[in-house]
């Protein structure tokens, strides 16, 4: 059986709460009205955002995938260090960079 995962907000719906199925999801499930679906929800804490955005920068640049999180977000710290120091990066956080600001510059491209 085909299965999608995907964060959604929940939408006031008359007395009800909604969640919506995005279309690409739709076609790649195949799913119509009157389709029957195992659904499993949970509640994602606001506080995830950081953990969020991980994850869609390892689904855009699988090669990410190879880091752990904290790697890559230690790679953010420093090239901010490397800017304010003039000192030279770690050739591990300088790979690591390359590859996010690969995904950001694909995401800028997407938007216009």
């Amino acid at each position: 059986m085909k299965s999608r995962t995907f964060t959604q907000y929940a939408a006031k719906w008359g007395n009800c709460l909604a969640v919506r199925i995005p279309n690409n999801i739709i076609k790649d499930l195949g799913i119509e009205p009157d389709t029957p679906l195992d659904i499993k929800i949970s509640k994602t804490p606001k506080g995830d955002a950081i953990q969020q955005l991980l994850e869609v920068f390892k689904k855009l640049n699988p090669s990410l995938k190879k880091y752990s999180d904290q790697e890559i977000l230690n790679s953010f710290v420093m090239e901010k260090y490397t800017e304010l120091t003039g000192s030279e990066i770690d050739p591990k956080y300088k790979d690591i960079q390359d590859k996010v600001s690969y995904v950001l510059k694909n995401l800028q491209l997407r938007k216009r």
